[in-house]
């Protein structure tokens, strides 16, 4: 089993900075740029973030099927080819996409759009699939996916106070002209930041790699010095791989395969509820401060620093808590946890401000640690069916969570615009008025993920995560027997012939 060092996982670490701080403009200031900014007409900007949403979504199980099947000789084997190969991507279109020439044509909008999406998704599915490649114990697997969420809020909140800064040093009142150039200086700061990043963790990843496969080689210089040795080696791999199935590596690719673990589909089912509770507190928790509290810009403003500080504690907790308890035990108290809080916010709302926010932070704890313990999850699922096809297996996940976050903000935004006959302006963006808006507002920040946190609780009390069966996990131990072989083997032979 491969010892995991600090320098893995500040490797690991780094992949996906690009992609965290993309997204906070994406998600947050995307519609306001081409509706505010641009003038592009409402449904037109939101046919524009949903092509986008589209594309990721149909593109994230496509990288998975292609990432596990790459040549594992490349450098630095199969993932960090659609790492790379998804930054480019991004670092393209992304600051083109907040530039004002190419929002007023929306077809070429739509197009940059997607091709920014399938490039984030690259980086995603390609970043996750990493983890269980490199190895590790289970706590191993736990710190990949605790730093890589404290990345993810470090590089978010980097990415918001960017923003902010950059519009308060705007003259007061900012023009559109202004504020749209302002928008695309950050775009650009954020994909030169995170090209580096994503730079040093492929340049790392591939060192960390390259040493582990020269020690290996070693030991198996050692193991193998004598004749005698070799024979009996032999014998004993003939042994083994015969007593192994008789398919190959690329005939154990299937993916009906993996759609017919239930495993898959619990910690998928799990992993939607996680996201789908992340992302829609993210999007409404502030309208419903503005629209339904009464509160101030000014007093919002902060809420979403103190989400995303105690999504820190909740990664940060998360790996004490697994310890203790147990992946299970953790995932059922934090969903409780979860659910608990967000009725609390629901119950809060006519109280002072310090009691609604503590809910909040609570809220983002508890759905932090969720997402967390989740992803630790998959790659344990990764290890316990190692067929090389993970990457499937993560890619399948986030399109889940793609179209059920999609799904339901469609639908929250629908049921807000029933009563859009006026619009009041928080922060510059146009909002809609009355009630059902406010209950739009309630059920995205409250309602829907209490009802997600409290599916996650009961899945995960239902046992559905429990681990594969006795016959499964001879079979999966045979297959990776036979995998690991031709891998060893692939990875030994020399890239070019040897000079006599």
């Amino acid at each position: 089993m491969t010892r995991l060092t600090r320098l893995h996982y500040l490797a690991y670490s780094l992949g996906h900075v690009l992609n965290d701080a993309a997204a906070v403009m994406w998600f947050s200031y995307g519609l306001f740029f081409l509706h505010e900014l641009c003038n592009v007409p409402a449904a037109t900007s939101g046919l524009i973030l949903f092509a986008g949403q589209v594309a990721d979504a149909v593109a994230t199980p496509l990288v998975g099927i292609l990432s596990d099947a790459t040549p594992l000789w490349l450098p630095g084997g199969r993932r960090l080819v659609w790492i790379a190969l998804g930054c480019a991507c991004v670092v393209i279109t992304f600051p083109t996409f907040f530039s004002p020439a190419v929002a007023a044509t929306p077809v070429r909008s739509a197009v940059v759009a997607s091709v920014f999406n399938v490039g984030w998704a690259m980086t995603q599915v390609a970043h996750l699939s990493l983890a269980p490649d490199m190895g590790g114990g289970e706590r191993a697997q736990l710190l990949l996916s605790a730093v890589r969420q404290v990345a993810t809020v470090v590089a978010s909140t980097c990415a918001f106070v960017l923003v902010r800064v950059a519009l308060a040093l705007l003259p007061s009142p900012p023009s559109a002209a202004a504020s749209a150039a302002a928008f695309h200086g950050c775009a650009r700061l954020v994909v030169g930041a995170g090209a580096a990043t994503t730079a040093c963790c492929v340049g790392l990843v591939a060192l960390t790699q390259r040493r582990q496969r020269a020690a290996e080689r070693k030991t198996a210089a050692d193991a193998t010095s004598s004749v005698a040795h070799r024979a009996s080696r032999a014998s004993r791999e003939r042994a083994r791989l015969s007593a192994a199935p008789t398919e190959s590596v690329t005939e154990s690719v299937r993916l009906g395969e993996w759609l017919q673990q239930p495993l898959f589909w619990a910690i998928g089912l799990q992993y939607t509820c996680a996201r789908l509770s992340i992302n829609l507190t993210a999007t409404y928790v502030p309208l419903l401060l503005l629209e339904v509290c009464g509160r101030t810009v000014d007093e919002v403003a902060s809420v979403p620093i103190l989400m995303y500080v105690g999504q820190i504690a909740g990664a940060v907790c998360a790996e004490r808590l697994c310890m203790h308890v147990g992946k299970p035990r953790a995932l059922l108290l934090s969903a409780l946890l979860s659910a608990g809080a967000s009725l609390a916010l629901r119950l809060l709302l006519s109280n002072a401000l310090p009691a609604v926010v503590g809910a909040v932070c609570v809220q983002a704890l508890a759905s932090s640690t969720v997402l967390v313990v989740v992803v630790a999850m998959q790659a344990d699922a990764a290890r316990a069916f190692p067929w090389h096809g993970h990457g499937f297996l993560y890619g399948t996940h986030s399109m889940l969570d793609k179209l059920s976050s999609g799904l339901a903000i469609v639908l929250l935004q629908r049921l807000a615009q029933r009563s859009a006959r006026g619009g009041s302006a928080a922060n510059g963006m146009a909002l809609p008025a009355g009630g059902a808006a406010r209950s739009a507002f309630v059920l995205g920040a409250c309602v829907v993920p209490c009802a997600a946190a409290t599916l996650s609780a009961v899945l995960c009390a239902r046992a559905a995560l429990a681990p594969p069966t006795a016959a499964e996990g001879e079979r999966s131990e045979a297959r990776a027997a036979r995998a690991h072989q031709i891998d060893t083997d692939v990875l030994a032979r020399p890239l070019l012939p040897a000079h006599p």
